[in-house]
């Protein structure tokens, strides 16, 4: 990959083209999401499936490898994201005894206890990688611009809500029209965190869009719950909805987080805002 190839992603802070770059994972989920839908009446050709996967797969791979080449930017923060709820997921089955019993308390407080413990692994993994970027010189001015603004690590975090969210939907009957709501909320509050220069602003674009798609999923189990777990019907659907619920508490809180970068003492050198 060359310099001028390279050259082409050097996207002007706020424009619509670093919008789209980094808003990619959400648009390119809710157009899977849609083909998969269509995918219930029509019948793709094997050619065109085979060279659709091809086609995602390269484009996975080539971005991943052209972020750390440009610095890590900011239209790059939301596919660092993106992994983390399977990382976290490996790392509780890996670390849960499928032999626990579990809590003995009050179903929603185990509830919050283990939703914490499953996707508190997000917050270690990010720490990890902010010593890193301090403690390596040639990912110290991407740590400089996390002091600066403290909202690209919550933007980072965001990159994780479109896993979570096909964690949380998995198994559900018809729910590709919840799954591209929820998606299309948080390209919304991708789109209005880019186009805000204020960090507050921009972390409620954040928090908004989150809090919106968790709660578009939520009603999508309560209103799928019947036809999707009928065998269960008798416990209700509000547990589930709940649930889903709890999740986006520790969604938001660990977003919320990044607010303690504040705390600590400011790098002696600045480079440029992102």
């Amino acid at each position: 990959m060359n310099k001028t190839f390279a050259s082409r992603f050097d996207f002007a802070p706020g424009s619509r083209t670093e919008a789209f770059a980094a808003l990619a994972p959400f648009l390119f989920g809710m157009v899977m999401v849609f083909f998969g839908y269509l995918g219930k009446y029509i019948t793709f050709p094997l050619w065109s499936q085979v060279a659709f996967v091809i086609l995602f797969w390269s484009l996975v791979l080539g971005l991943f490898l052209l972020g750390p080449a440009k610095g890590l930017p900011r239209w790059f923060l939301p596919y660092m994201g993106l992994p983390l709820p399977i990382a976290a997921l490996l790392i509780f089955n890996a670390v849960l005894d499928p032999k626990w019993p579990g809590f003995d308390v009050p179903w929603l407080v185990g509830s919050i206890i283990m939703e914490g413990f499953l996707w508190g692994w997000m917050i270690l993994i990010v720490v990890i990688l902010v010593l890193i970027s301090a403690w390596i010189p040639q990912f110290r001015p991407f740590y400089r611009r996390l002091r600066q603004d403290w909202t690209l690590l919550s933007f980072m975090f965001y990159g994780a809500a479109p896993l979570t969210l096909f964690i949380t939907l998995d198994d559900y009957k018809n729910v590709e029209p919840f799954f591209f709501l929820s998606l299309l909320m948080l390209a919304l509050g991708g789109w209005f965190y880019l186009r805000n220069d204020e960090p507050l602003k921009r972390f409620v674009s954040l928090y908004v869009g989150l809090a919106l798609s968790m709660l578009t999923a939520a009603v999508g189990k309560a209103i799928l719950f019947e036809e999707s777990w009928p065998q269960f019907v008798s416990l209700g659907w509000e547990n589930e909805m709940i649930y889903t619920m709890v999740t986006w508490a520790w969604l938001a809180l660990i977003m919320l987080l990044p607010l303690a970068l504040n705390l600590l003492p400011r790098p002696e050198r600045s480079s440029q805002a992102v």
